[in-house]
């Protein structure tokens, strides 16, 4: 399944993914040094091309490179738990579930407030085009297509903190976008216990939305939310 999801093209992100989700899943662990002649050899790359990936990795807080020390892998703490990169490898790790709670916590204090704030300020078009993800959810749903049921999920919230006119919170889209996208490969999250009533709560908040009304548009965003988490525990 392709979820469109690119680290740099060719040599570069083929080592920054390989290595970059070696440390997430923890099959390199905090402490170790790389070093770039290994590297070098294991990836068939130049050395420019190592030195530029350690600066990728460095900036999502996975590695530190120091003079005369080396490159070190750091403990978790130290990760940007917010790029999307850390985020898709986190989802094949150990820690995947415990990740997907915290997201969904975060989730949890913006979406809400996000949705009061788009009440009645959600541009006609992007309102129709939530209405419309909301149908080829639940399109999608009854042909079991979970690609393009998720597809059309993201594309709702992305639009929902677009449009809620606070430029923090648009900037976190790319992190709700990358927690949604790593339920992809999660059966559990397509089921008829919960899926259809989904689709339902995300029309409700079109239609509140839509109506304007700030406090019952951060409820139904709310419920979205907290549904999916209580989903999530349960799992």
């Amino acid at each position: 399944m392709n979820h469109d999801r690119s680290y740099g093209k060719g040599l570069h992100g083929m080592v920054v993914e390989g290595v970059g989700r070696a440390i997430v899943e923890q099959r390199m662990e905090p402490g170790t040094v790389l070093h770039a002649d290994e590297l070098v050899r294991r990836y068939e790359v130049s050395r420019p091309v190592v030195r530029e990936c350690i600066r990728v990795l460095e900036s999502m807080g996975l590695v530190q490179a120091r003079p005369h020390v080396g490159t070190r892998v750091l403990p978790r703490e130290c990760w940007d738990l917010l790029d999307p990169r850390v985020i898709d490898w986190s989802a094949h790790s150990p820690g995947a579930v415990e990740q997907r709670r915290e997201l969904l916590q975060l989730r949890a204090g913006i979406e809400p407030i996000a949705a009061r704030l788009a009440a009645g300020a959600v541009a006609g078009p992007a309102l129709a085009e939530m209405g419309e993800c909301c149908e080829t959810m639940a399109d999608a749903y009854r042909r079991r297509d979970r690609e393009v049921y998720f597809r059309a999920d993201i594309r709702f919230h992305v639009l929902l903190l677009d449009a809620c006119g606070n430029t923090v919170l648009r900037q976190l889209s790319h992190t709700v976008a990358a927690a949604l996208a790593s339920r992809y490969s999660e059966e559990h999250f397509f089921r008829p216990a919960s899926t259809p009533a989904s689709v339902r709560r995300h029309r409700s908040l079109v239609d509140q939305l839509s109506a304007g009304d700030g406090p019952a548009s951060e409820q139904a965003a709310r419920e979205i939310v907290d549904q999916t988490l209580v989903e999530v525990s349960a799992a």
